[in-house]
């Protein structure tokens, strides 16, 4: 049976996004791209919900050729089908909300899953099931490319940072029983202690309110030391083939408030663009727009809005 276990090496905390939520993706980053987008959420304190807005610009195949557009085709339809379901930039920052909560769902079903395999699809479904899709669709953004957008809203946004931070430290606990959490080059031996202690305590690893996001990571000095030289390496270098998350790298690295490295805990804050809202502006220069696929949709009779701008759709999170 299937499990939401994630992979050991792709452990949560080594990146903390998507925070417990990254899985296998069916989609191929090869089969669809878009050079812009525009990622916006606003948290709502008065009903403690938060709304995300995706908006891909210059939605495109990778090729002109037939079975590029073709691929393309169905990964439009797969993407704006109405699933629970978005990407951010390329994989593996795609979420596929029904997916997972199905093999869940399959993992509850299965009498030879672990308990902790158990607990953690229970926590899963119960984030599952407070988030929603409200609205998607493909239309033309001003310089008349193909384009989509999504709008999620998340329920009981406190309940679900706290299952997910539960699920972090269940992930953590469970690395440490089976033998997995061992010093290696990106975690020294004091922040494996260190780990193993947050998840114990029962403290979160981030939150988020109306104030902004903060991060909250126990590593010790000489972790941090080795991952800020990395860091900044990795995500802000600008060869052909990272080109996409150097810039993603580059928007959030811009966009954190403050950062605050102590002997064993780095605290990284986000504040929002205003009360309770964040926006982010996402460029892939790799992606290069081609209306090929513009065409195939429309000639398969796609419905694609020539009334709608982007300034309706921000107003959706008024």
């Amino acid at each position: 049976m299937s499990s939401i276990r994630p992979n050991p090496a792709s452990l949560p905390l080594r990146a903390l996004a998507p925070l417990c939520l990254v899985g296998l993706v069916a989609l191929s980053s090869c089969d669809l791209e878009f050079p812009d987008q525009e990622v916006q959420l606003k948290y709502r304190v008065s009903t403690d919900s938060l709304d995300l807005l995706l908006i891909y610009r210059g939605l495109t195949a990778p090729e002109e050729s037939s079975e590029a557009v073709e691929k393309g085709v169905r990964a439009v339809e797969r993407l704006m089908g109405g699933a629970r379901e978005f990407m951010i930039v390329d994989w593996p920052l795609y979420f596929e909300i029904d997916k997972w909560a199905r093999e869940a769902a399959e993992t509850l079903a299965d009498a030879e899953a672990s308990s902790h395999d158990r607990a953690q699809a229970r926590r899963f479904l119960e984030v599952a099931e407070r988030i929603a899709l409200v609205s998607h669709g493909l239309f033309l953004d001003a310089e008349q490319r193909l384009a989509g957008y999504q709008q999620f809203r998340v329920r009981e946004l406190g309940r679900v940072a706290e299952l997910l931070n539960r699920m972090i430290s269940a992930d953590v606990l469970d690395e440490r029983e089976r033998g997995k959490l061992k010093p290696d080059e990106a975690f020294d031996a004091r922040t494996i202690q260190l780990l193993i202690q947050r998840a114990e305590s029962g403290k979160p690893w981030f939150r988020l309110d109306s104030d902004g996001l903060t991060v909250d990571l126990p590593f010790s000095l000489e972790t941090t030391r080795q991952g800020r030289s990395v860091l900044f390496h990795e995500l802000l270098k600008s060869d052909d083939e990272d080109e996409a998350f150097a810039d993603l790298g580059a928007v959030l690295l811009a966009s954190v408030s403050s950062v605050s490295f102590e002997p064993d805990r780095v605290v990284g804050t986000f504040r929002p663009d205003e009360p309770g809202r964040f926006r982010f502006e996402i460029e892939n220069p790799a992606a290069e727009y081609s209306e090929a696929l513009y065409g195939a949709l429309r000639a398969k009779g796609q419905m694609i809005r020539e009334d709608l701008t982007i300034e309706d759709l921000r107003a959706l999170l008024r």
